[in-house]
């Protein structure tokens, strides 16, 4: 049975995760990425499963996806879970790799940058040498809760019938 592979990114670089995707899959790994959910699925529960399903969760690294909530989300819970990760560097424009954060740090990374031969190979050496997952934690660790929209947050705010005073009003610029 192949191996489940959980790839978490953010949504910019889609085009090159989709590549990603490709070459790990003509590997004869089973991947997942969220572009397989389907209106009316929970989208956070079934990212939630499908990271406690896989046997390695990549995480493809920008400095946008360091910077997403939701991918910090999932590559905490990953390693709640004692999953093996796997950093794949994806684009490295604003990333400092001396500064990565802790869960992601100690582990070496490939760099995807240039998608060739050479970097197949080293992805495909790099796969098969990741040992079998541990078993899930018993009990379970808390799952995260759904990461809500930064600026969906400030809409609902600005859009209730109450008029907001200058504290608030203040309040909502500073954060933005």
């Amino acid at each position: 049975m192949p191996r489940k592979i959980f790839i978490s990114y953010q949504r910019l670089s889609k085009e090159k995760v989709t590549a990603l995707v490709t070459d790990v899959s003509l590997l004869g790994y089973d991947v997942w990425f969220d572009q397989e959910l389907g209106g009316g699925q929970n989208w956070w529960n079934t990212i939630l499963e499908s990271i406690r399903k896989c046997d390695i969760f990549i995480f493809a690294i920008t400095e946008k996806a360091l910077e997403s909530m939701p991918c910090k989300l999932e590559y905490k819970y990953a390693d709640s879970l004692n999953k093996p990760i796997f950093p794949v560097l994806i684009d490295g424009n604003g990333v400092s790799m001396n500064i990565l954060p802790p869960e992601l740090s100690k582990i070496h990374f490939i760099d995807y940058q240039n998608q060739n031969r050479e970097t197949a190979l080293l992805i495909a050496k790099s796969l098969s040498q990741i040992p079998q997952p541990k078993p899930l934690p018993d009990p379970l660790p808390d799952p995260p809760d759904v990461p809500i929209p930064y600026m969906g947050t400030i809409v609902k705010q600005v859009e209730t019938d109450l008029q907001l005073n200058f504290e608030s009003q203040t309040s909502l610029l500073n954060s933005a």
